[in-house]
């Protein structure tokens, strides 16, 4: 898959078909991925920001994503061998489609920075702090149906959830939450959606890759 500008106009259509559908909006943001620039050229970071009063950070990233295709598929990019970090972009998109078609819950959810390179020092600092390994990548603190909130573990291709992710989303959901194993941004927008759409009493219905943590234990 290219992650050019022909990738955020088919990006772009998607918000449209969403927003068709009864996608909101609020607050007027727009749908659109992207700041085009003159001649189509993605504008910079700094140029994109003052582009707009309401900035969406994840929409400036994909743009720089847009311009740097390697950012995600990997490879050398600025004196730099970089390797694949697909799991990361399909959570900027996540992240994006959250800010535009629900911005009345957007400040409700938030990525949990497990992953990454770390100094020992930081990581040890965090673990002091009472970070703990395992919890999901992305948390929704907003009550619907029978839950207190949503946990969601991303990931990509053939990549399998630890032993210590399977654990977490066991105890989570024992805890009352609704949690869900996706691959990919398809997968989490579908889980996320049904999860708002909730009433009072109700129960999600979302089970693809509950197989994989759903009473698995690693005894």
């Amino acid at each position: 898959m290219a992650f050019d500008e022909k990738f955020l106009q088919g990006y772009l259509a998607k918000q449209a078909v969403w927003s068709k559908n009864g996608g909101r909006s609020g607050s007027g943001r727009p749908y659109s991925v992207a700041v085009l620039g003159g001649d189509n050229a993605l504008l910079s970071k700094s140029k994109a920001k003052a582009k707009t009063k309401d900035s969406n950070p994840h929409a400036v990233a994909l743009a720089r994503l847009a311009a740097n295709p390697v950012l995600r598929e990997g490879g050398e990019y600025r004196g730099r061998k970089l390797s694949a970090n697909h799991e990361h972009w399909e959570q900027v998109m996540l992240f994006d489609w959250l800010y535009r078609c629900h911005p009345e819950v957007y400040d409700d959810f938030t990525a949990n920075p497990m992953g990454g390179l770390r100094s020992n020092k930081t990581a040890n600092d965090l673990y002091d702090e009472g970070v703990k390994s395992g919890y999901p990548d992305v948390t929704g603190d907003v009550v619907r149906g029978v839950y207190h909130g949503i946990r969601i573990e991303l990931k990509y291709g053939k990549n399998k959830a630890s032993a210590n992710q399977v654990a977490r989303l066991n105890r989570l959901t024992q805890n009352g939450y609704f949690c869900a194993l996706c691959y990919g941004f398809d997968e989490a927008r579908q889980a996320i959606e049904e999860y708002l759409s909730l009433a009072d009493g109700e129960s999600v219905t979302f089970d693809l890759n509950q197989s994989q943590w759903l009473g698995v234990s690693d005894d």
